[in-house]
């Protein structure tokens, strides 16, 4: 199994574009020895932690999880900015056709409603580090909207609403809403609009697309082939036709076992990834819970190899409290019931 988890490892590396011996999860290392510090990709750590995942699976199911890891796609920082440079590249032409000059143009990034750290704030530092040799002011870039002025919405001429995924396409609808909603005295239509992601579900894609038919301004989408991401049993592209259903169905028991482990208070169902995106995808920085959950969330059993942020293994001391409190619980119950004859 070792063996075969290294494979898996290289295909993983190799399909990525990514060289293993130029990362390291040592702060020290990365300075000294001018390698790239990525926890989550530096080999030795991700093998051991692939070890550990695959365990979790019975041992006739092991070979479908690492085929996964093998299609797995992680950006990293570099790859982030690189298709981050791209899409730039290709939008700035096409309005560039139509006579609006870079500096009429105007990036709306994705607004965090918690108003904690999110994709956000990687697509304003990737939007600022690619383009501010052409031209690019920061005040283009929009990362708090609710805080923006008609006047600065009023000049612009093409504003591009820009996310790091759009997998549902709920959030970047929602906010193109709010957006409208606010500037609807400055928005109209003589400017280009366009909704954006480095990377996009087709599915996404398709609800936005149907959504914005229903805008007073005429939004459109910039999504070009290589920015499609697919989903993990969409087609045959990871496992035949002629299985990929029962594949699907042997996977999705064990999705379907993570996702509800420890969720009593958790409303979303993220089987199969959050609303069955099925989606295998994690960020430098994040993994979105539109991707496989059996890949970020931790439980007893499951030791992800891309852990979500939120969702990572209970230590040990709250363990024993749950357990001592769970036990108090009990004891408690028994002693009602009892009293009342029940």
């Amino acid at each position: 199994m070792e063996n075969r988890i290294e494979s898996a490892l290289e295909n993983f590396y190799a399909k990525n574009n990514i060289q293993p011996e130029f990362y390291t999860d040592s702060m020290e290392d990365a300075y000294l020895k001018n390698k790239k510090y990525d926890t989550k990709i530096s080999f030795p750590g991700l093998k051991s932690k692939a070890g550990k995942w695959v365990e979790g699976f019975e041992p006739q199911d092991k070979e479908y999880f690492l085929q996964l890891l093998e299609h797995f796609t992680y950006l990293t920082q570099d790859a982030l900015a690189y298709r981050m440079s791209r899409l730039c590249g290709c939008l700035f032409s096409q309005l560039t056709s139509m006579g609006i000059e870079k500096s009429e143009v105007l990036f709306v990034v994705i607004e965090s409603e918690s108003g904690i750290k999110s994709g956000a704030d990687e697509m304003a530092v990737n939007l600022w580090s690619v383009n501010r040799v052409n031209e690019l002011k920061k005040s283009q870039i929009i990362t708090a909207f609710s805080k923006a002025e008609d006047e600065k919405i009023k000049e612009a001429r093409a504003i591009i609403f820009v996310d790091d995924i759009i997998a549902t396409g709920f959030t970047m609808r929602k906010q193109i809403d709010s957006f409208l909603d606010r500037f609807s005295k400055v928005c109209d239509e003589t400017k280009k609009y366009y909704f954006t992601g480095v990377l996009a579900a087709n599915s996404g894609v398709s609800y936005l697309k149907k959504k914005m038919r229903e805008k007073r301004v005429k939004i459109e989408p910039f999504i070009q082939e290589g920015q499609l991401i697919k989903s993990a049993f969409k087609g045959d592209y990871i496992f035949g036709g002629d299985v990929v259903k029962e594949i699907e169905h042997i996977i999705g028991k064990y999705e379907d076992r993570i996702s509800s482990y420890d969720n009593e208070e958790e409303e979303k169902d993220f089987s199969m990834g959050f609303r069955q995106c099925k989606l295998l995808l994690a960020f430098h920085y994040e993994t979105p819970n539109n991707t496989l959950c059996s890949f970020w969330k931790a439980t007893d059993k499951n030791y992800p190899v891309f852990e979500r942020s939120g969702y990572s293994r209970l230590s040990v001391d709250t363990l024993k409290y749950r357990k001592s409190h769970m036990a108090a619980n009990a004891y408690l119950y028994k002693s009602i019931n009892r009293g009342t004859g029940l």
